[in-house]
């Protein structure tokens, strides 16, 4: 529908008209609610959003996406408790890579890393094509003191993007905790080389 095709090409501000009006005819039209929530997620209007997907749940109990979109505003709003139970939920009713990855990049932020690299593992299980997560596993390994094993998840990281800077940077801090000081140093040079390249491009624009 035009919502989506606006959405989609960015047109976030129409998409939220379109869809507002979808639910007007509608009111129990659970796709326009969730992707009027989206829209609003899209756009930093949280509050909003999180209305949206309450009234997405309300309708469809089992929309685990709703779930973690909304725990992922909790977290927003340091709502630790409340966000994790909305984490906890979306796992229950969907157990995949995604909720399980979301769930461990969760438990990363708030410290609790043998929970976050547990949940992370299951992700990565389930689909190993996230490089991400396994640069947040690789970071749960660092700070457990499981520096080998950081080693070979930031490096699996750097296959997927080679120009990974925090994968750089994860690399030299794993490597100094080592005191393997030319690694440590040669991984802190390449991070740098790619602020550089970064800072480059910016001025040039």
């Amino acid at each position: 529908n035009r919502g989506n095709s606006r959405y989609s090409l960015g047109n976030l501000e129409n998409a939220n008209e379109d869809y507002k009006k979808a639910i007007e005819l509608d009111p129990y039209f659970v796709d326009a609610h969730y992707s009027l929530g989206c829209a609003n997620y899209d756009l930093g209007n949280y509050e909003s959003a999180f209305k949206n997907f309450n009234n997405v749940i309300k309708i469809q109990p089992y929309f685990a996406k709703a779930y973690t979109l909304r725990a992922n505003i909790l977290s927003f709003q340091k709502k630790y408790k409340m966000a994790l139970k909305d984490y906890n939920l979306a796992v229950l009713l969907s157990p995949s890579a995604e909720t399980y990855y979301n769930r461990g990049v969760f438990y990363m932020d708030i410290n609790y890393y043998k929970k976050g690299r547990s949940d992370l593992s299951a992700a990565i299980r389930l689909n190993q094509n996230n490089g991400f997560a396994y640069f947040y596993r690789g970071a749960s390994q660092l700070l457990l003191g499981k520096y080998k094993n950081a080693i070979s998840d930031f490096s699996t990281a750097l296959k997927f993007d080679s120009f990974d800077f925090d994968a750089m940077l994860g690399l030299s801090m794993t490597y100094y905790k080592l005191k393997d000081a030319p690694n440590a140093k040669s991984y802190f040079d390449k991070a740098k080389q790619i602020l550089l390249n970064v800072w480059k491009e910016m001025f040039i624009q």
